[in-house]
């Protein structure tokens, strides 16, 4: 898989940190012994080693709602996107809660399927899968849970969008979305996750200069 790698700016711009690439890893390690009906979805990292900081500001935190601004920067729980703004994306972050190392979750990362729903009142829009998230330096550990995670990233518009991205030009108005995992082998579905702020808004405003 052609690895894609997305920057976020951090701090208005002063410090330029990778957030995610997406890779497939080629080593699976063995068998797990976790079952597939133990599974417990969570949100995910950043990979933004905030707590290596000497002040870290209060925006950066673990992400509780799974999702993360893209054009804003790294900053977890936002909840506000805007079309005007031609990079801005939405990124959704997942963890599983027993699978806490990378080899329990490389040895399964085959057989399990994330992925967020996104829908609008009440009807589903769009099912977006997650993939096994590894940086540019190749490290797929959050420094600040020291844990595996899954991205899953959506594009509001084509402009500033990297190739292959995922891009998908909805109106302006609340979304809703949830957390799905599922058995690759046979359909089923694991666990599902409804975070408590579980909407978020897309409007179409002009950006103040």
């Amino acid at each position: 898989m052609q690895k894609k790698w997305l920057l976020h700016s951090l701090l208005a711009g002063i410090m330029t940190i990778p957030l995610m690439g997406f890779s497939s890893p080629t080593n699976t390690p063995g068998e797990t012994k976790i079952e597939f009906n133990q599974l417990t979805l969570e949100s995910g990292g950043t990979s933004v080693p905030y707590k290596s900081m000497e002040a870290p500001p209060p925006i950066l935190h673990h992400p509780e709602d799974g999702i993360i601004s893209g054009a804003a920067g790294c900053l977890p729980d936002v909840h506000v996107f805007n079309k005007k703004i031609k990079d801005e994306h939405i990124v959704f972050t997942a963890g599983i809660t027993q699978l806490d190392t990378r080899e329990k979750a490389l040895a399964l990362n085959d057989k399990l399927t994330i992925s967020v729903e996104i829908s609008s009142g009440g009807n589903k829009i769009l099912e977006l899968p997650f993939e096994y998230h590894m940086d540019p330096e190749g490290k797929d550990i959050d420094p600040n849970t020291n844990k595996p995670f899954w991205v899953s990233t959506l594009y509001f518009n084509v402009e500033g969008a990297h190739p292959g991205a995922n891009v998908l030009n909805l109106p302006t108005g609340e979304y809703e979305y949830q957390f799905k995992v599922k058995n690759n082998e046979k359909g089923h579905v694991l666990d599902v996750w409804v975070p408590d702020n579980n909407k978020f808004t897309l409007v179409d405003e002009e950006v103040k200069k």
